[in-house]
């Protein structure tokens, strides 16, 4: 059962390395550096503007490389339609 979907077998799913699949002297580009270092706003009361015009408030608990965000004490900020 563990096999499903793409076949093949055992290894690493479908990952091309060491095999040929990749970039030949992969130091090319120089290294991403993120743009937005939160582990200095953890466990601090923060207000994140969503792309939609949404806003919250509220203390960050924890995030990933993808900058989702683990908050508490959420609350959204409503703003009135003039």
């Amino acid at each position: 059962m563990a096999d499903r979907g793409r076949g093949g077998r055992g290894g690493s799913g479908g990952n091309s390395r060491g095999r040929g699949g990749g970039r030949a002297g992969g130091d090319d580009k120089p290294k991403r550096e993120a743009i937005l270092d939160l582990a200095k706003f953890a466990d601090k009361r923060v207000r994140v503007k969503f792309m939609g015009g949404r806003e919250i408030t509220g203390i960050l608990k924890g995030y990933d490389q993808l900058l989702n965000l683990v908050m508490d004490e959420v609350e959204e900020i409503l703003r009135g339609h003039s």
